[in-house]
């Protein structure tokens, strides 16, 4: 059974096998040669501080591309896991169970006063259903704007699946956000949101 990897980690430097066991081997020959020819030692000296120096850039190289390698599948690990939670927003918009609020909540957009903040009140204080969906929508985006400015998600999945009716749906209400933000007293009420409309409008 597959075990998952871990993102955050580096992954695990690996050497050929073949290039261990030749130098493994010729380490074994110039110990034997050193120990029976004495007056070959000054130049064998020599000759294994230039190995050794050869083996360390050597076993630098294979290093370094093991590294990079490992860097490039976990960027890419990264980008995949960042699409995901970018359709799994779009499954949760296109979720049945949600059908009704967005019923109500485009009754409201579409009803055309919906960019006059009083109407928008009137209307959220008598009917309940249009008050929940207004509300869920709005924390809906709020949330995925979250996502896309701490990197969680991609932004270039999100924009191409909600740009159109995000800029909608935010214009729209915008007079009645700000009116809402003063009168409960939260400047910052879904400004992820408008923040994320900013960028997308661009």
């Amino acid at each position: 059974m597959d075990q998952s990897k871990d993102p955050g980690a580096l992954g695990t430097v690996k050497f050929p096998i073949l290039w261990s066991v030749v130098l493994s081997i010729v380490v074994i020959i110039l110990t034997i040669i050193f120990h029976l020819h004495k007056d070959w030692r000054d130049t064998m000296t020599f000759g294994i501080a230039a190995g050794a120096l050869a083996a360390g850039a050597l076993a630098a190289y294979y290093v370094g591309r093991s590294l990079a390698q490992t860097i490039n599948q976990r960027s890419e690990t990264i980008n995949e896991q960042k699409i995901a939670r970018s359709f799994e927003f779009l499954r949760r918009w296109n979720d049945p169970a949600l059908a009704q609020i967005k019923a109500n909540f485009r009754e409201l957009i579409e009803c055309g006063k919906a960019h006059m903040a009083d109407h928008v009140e009137q209307l959220i204080a008598q009917d309940k259903g249009k008050s929940t969906a207004v509300v869920e929508v709005l924390n809906f985006f709020e949330e995925l704007a979250i996502a896309v400015h701490t990197g969680v998600a991609d932004n270039d999945t999100l924009f191409r699946g909600f740009h159109g009716p995000l800029s909608e749906y935010h214009a729209t209400l915008q007079p009645w956000i700000k009116q809402h933000r003063s009168s409960k007293k939260r400047p910052t009420m879904w400004i992820e949101t408008e923040k994320l409309v900013e960028k997308w409008n661009q």
